[in-house]
């Protein structure tokens, strides 16, 4: 029997202890007070366009069971589309992966997250994941420190 067939709270004694005391990521968190553009979680008031859902259909379709585990494909024809080299091009599941990947890489130990706020919610979220310190610099609503 291993530590994952075990009750969770033996796998929990596993755990980096910094992780236990972590506060989940609320999505959509919001500012309390008003006035605020929302801007930080996709909306969009728009239905999509006819088209994109057989558009979806058609390149599913043409999908391999096992993608690229590098994405080389796809980083290769964005970096010749913005006239890069392909080793300059990250490919993620979307932007929150790209962040955490970018966490685990630049927070942690020594190196802290400098964020300005108000800012995105889970940049602080991730940073704890890493036990990394976050250093804050606060705008007011004029965007001026």
């Amino acid at each position: 029997m291993t530590a994952l067939d075990e009750p969770v709270g033996v796998v929990s004694q596993l755990a980096n202890a910094h992780v236990l005391g972590l506060e989940a990521y609320v999505p959509g968190k919001q500012p309390t007070d008003g006035g605020w553009i929302k801007l930080n979680t996709n909306e969009l008031p728009y239905p999509a366009s006819p088209t994109v859902g057989p558009a979806i259909q058609a390149e599913i379709a043409l999908l391999p069971k096992y993608p690229s585990p590098t994405s080389a494909p796809l980083r290769k024809v964005i970096a010749e589309l913005h006239g890069l080299e392909a080793t300059q091009v990250i490919v993620g599941n979307g932007s929150d992966d790209i962040l955490n990947l970018l966490m685990r890489v630049f927070v942690g130990g020594d190196l802290s997250l400098m964020q300005a706020t108000p800012c995105y919610s889970l940049y602080p979220v991730l940073a704890a994941i890493q036990n990394g310190m976050v250093e804050s610099i606060s705008f007011g609503r004029d965007m001026k420190v």
